[in-house]
């Protein structure tokens, strides 16, 4: 078995036209044993005057934990000790942050404490590593995650928090975001996911239907069979430029992770 990745983020049309930053972020890695895709998405409001850093943390954060994690593989993962230390690092992470890049020209006596911090690096995360023997999935706030099966048969890794309605989110800022961290693990077998998709909100909310965002996770998988994960590394940008200028006007980022045996490639 071989896990291949492909994954694009691109800066949203509505950003391009105000001139502010992008706020997603993206990292991917490919281990011994697997591969891992992170994603997150920097809530960008007037008060995360820092959430494009917050995002790109988050990704850094949630890639270096699951590495330790696939190094560790198959040792049970605690789903609350996860929860905690992905917060834990990720606020860490920010504290560092903000201590050698300071909010204000003010004495360290002034500095902003932890509480009024982090806010102003507010930012979402999803995360998944797919190992020889499991397959790992993390999330926290808004953003999809699709599972594909061999035959194309796509379902969500968990039901649709209904909390999520317009701006809302659940965030890494929140006092006690840890609880919000969603988790599942499953071993790979022989009907185990063939693609996983992974997305911030910026994608799906380009789509008038959730019958016509599901759609996609089949139709990728198809494009790999077909193409290969190589011509879709080189397509998914231009498919998500297209999707914000067309759609949602937000940032979008998207990955795969595809295990090349259950495809026959």
């Amino acid at each position: 078995m071989s896990w291949q990745l492909a994954g694009a983020s691109v800066r949203g049309a509505q950003h391009e036209r105000l001139g502010t930053p992008a706020q997603d972020a993206l990292e991917r890695r490919l281990l011994p044993n697997g591969a891992i895709l992170a994603l997150a998405d920097g809530h960008g409001s007037a008060p995360a005057t820092r959430s494009d850093i917050g995002a790109q943390l988050a990704v850094t954060v949630a890639s270096a934990l699951l590495s330790e994690i696939a190094a560790s593989d198959p040792t049970p993962v605690d789903p609350t000790c996860l929860a905690r230390e992905l917060v834990d690092r990720w606020r860490s992470a920010v504290t560092s942050h903000a201590a050698t890049h300071p909010l204000f020209p003010f004495p360290s006596s002034l500095f902003p404490l932890p509480s009024s911090l982090f806010p102003v690096y507010g930012t979402t995360v999803l995360a998944a590593l797919a190992t020889e023997s499991h397959l790992l999935t993390l999330q926290l706030g808004d953003g999809d995650l699709l599972l594909v099966s061999p035959l194309g048969h796509v379902r969500r890794a968990w039901p649709r928090d209904g909390r999520l309605l317009g701006g809302e989110t659940t965030s890494l800022c929140l006092p006690d975001a840890w609880r919000e961290v969603r988790f599942a693990r499953r071993a790979l077998e022989p009907d185990a996911p063939a693609l996983i998709f992974l997305c911030t909100d910026g994608y799906s909310n380009s789509f008038r239907t959730e019958r016509g965002f599901l759609r996609v996770g089949r139709d990728i998988l198809s494009m790999v069979r077909t193409h290969g994960i190589q011509q879709v590394e080189r397509d998914l940008a231009v498919w998500l430029e297209e999707a914000s200028r067309l759609g949602s006007g937000d940032d979008v980022t998207a990955g795969v992770l595809y295990r090349a045996e259950a495809g026959g490639k």
